[in-house]
């Protein structure tokens, strides 16, 4: 994921790199240990337009109920779940 992310120019790349990721964790041969956290980075990743390393954090720390996270990207607030502290 992380090789094909920061290449997507625009929405229609995003929603094709997120539709591709998600087929390839429903096949059997792919095993994931949290496919829920997976599906919402993907989610934040197409819909709010983060990065995919922020759209985990993000959806971790809404995984496990944690309010903050710090980071660069000013992206997160657009996300609205989870504040974002700039370092």
């Amino acid at each position: 994921m992380q090789w094909c992310a920061p290449y997507a120019r625009g929405r229609n790349e995003r929603v094709r790199i997120a539709e591709l990721m998600r087929a390839a964790i429903a096949l059997p041969a792919i095993a994931v240990i949290d496919e829920l956290l997976l599906l919402r980075s993907l989610e934040l990743y197409e819909q709010a337009r983060l990065d995919f390393a922020d759209a985990y954090l993000v959806a971790s720390a809404e995984a496990t109920g944690v309010d903050a996270v710090m980071s660069f990207d000013r992206g997160i607030g657009r996300v609205g779940t989870v504040a974002r502290i700039d370092p």
